[in-house]
């Protein structure tokens, strides 16, 4: 199994579910940040057209693809993509099994609720000690501060692309925490919505997703 691939020219991990478990189990002791996020289709959309959103993307620690369209354009099989569809539910598993805790980093207080509320929905373990949103803070000095001050051992991020490669660009080095987790805003958004809402929403997504990859290969080839 290839651990590296390659979305429009963007690299992205594919390791095995227990391998990556493993890379966790090693940041959850380490004593440096370590950056994990999904790789949305947005975040792809945004490294296309941004090289600092696809630097920020390749530095990550574990980039991890978050839709099985990416896979599919990397020539990999519709299974991994069940398998990393899992990958937050194994992280949160492991934050438990550790005793570790999190704090919730959004852009308005209607990010944190919908992150909270998919904890309480589905990862009720996992304890949350505070959140922050950007919009309160005139400057992202006083969002660093509020993170420092509670000193968790996760960032969970949902903020929207490129916001957040631009923010975790800027701050990485000032964040006292042991994982920095960027998690895919569109399961987010999806979360709580009707089965037949969830289902149109991503046929939408995917088909949109797919005449950007044929413009990008058509543009790719005519260059």
């Amino acid at each position: 199994m290839a651990k590296k691939i390659e979305v429009m020219n963007i690299k992205l991990d594919n390791y095995p579910m227990r391998e990556a478990m493993m890379l966790v189990e090693t940041f959850l002791s380490n004593t440096v940040l370590n950056t994990i996020e999904e790789v949305s289709r947005p975040m792809i959309v945004a490294a296309t057209e941004d090289s600092s959103v696809k630097e920020c993307i390749e530095s990550l620690d574990l980039a991890i693809p978050g839709d099985r369209e990416m896979l599919l354009q990397a020539g990999i099989s519709s299974g991994s993509g069940e398998r990393n569809s899992n990958f937050f539910y194994e992280f949160a598993k492991r934050i438990v099994r550790n005793g570790k805790n999190v704090f919730v980093l959004a852009e308005d207080a209607e990010g944190i609720a919908r992150m909270q509320k998919f904890l309480a929905e589905g990862y009720d373990g996992v304890k949350v000690i505070g959140s922050c949103a950007l919009s309160d803070y005139a400057d992202e000095a006083g969002a660093i501060n509020e993170i420092n001050i509670q000193m968790p051992d996760v960032i969970l991020s949902v903020l929207s692309s490129p916001i957040q490669e631009r923010f975790l660009t800027k701050h990485k080095e000032h964040l006292h925490a042991k994982i920095w987790y960027g998690i895919n805003n569109e399961g987010l958004i999806d979360h709580g919505s009707s089965r037949a809402r969830r289902k149109l929403r991503r046929i939408l997504r995917r088909l949109a997703f797919r005449r950007y990859i044929s413009c990008f290969e058509k543009q790719k080839n005519e260059s």
